[in-house]
């Protein structure tokens, strides 16, 4: 397989290299995913998108973590969604990013 970027040939020589570039595209793949704080799985997923189940908490321990800001929700349609970005940073002790727009993100 032939990589290229910006017509320099950068396909990986090694099977360190091959196999840093697989990990690369896992993790980005991995950040794309979703969870919803719901009892039902989303069917056509290739992983269980429950939060409960991703953080292996009850439904009222979350809501008591995003009350308290320590999670970063994105409410759509009435559902509670958290992105894998927010759940690596809420298990990471980390503080939740501000959402564009936001009046926090206004007022910095």
């Amino acid at each position: 397989m032939r990589v290229s970027y910006n017509s320099i040939d950068v396909t990986p020589e090694t099977t360190e290299e091959k196999q840093m570039m697989f990990a690369a595209k896992a993790n980005a793949q991995q950040l794309s995913q979703r969870f919803i704080l719901s009892d039902k799985r989303t069917s056509g997923l290739d992983y269980d998108d429950r939060l409960t189940v991703r953080l292996a908490m009850s439904r009222n321990s979350i809501l008591k973590y995003i009350a308290a800001g320590k999670l970063q929700p994105y409410p759509i349609d009435g559902k509670i969604i958290v992105s894998e970005r927010s759940v690596r940073r809420f298990e990471d002790g980390l503080v939740p990013m501000a959402i564009v727009g936001s009046s926090e993100d206004k007022a910095a």
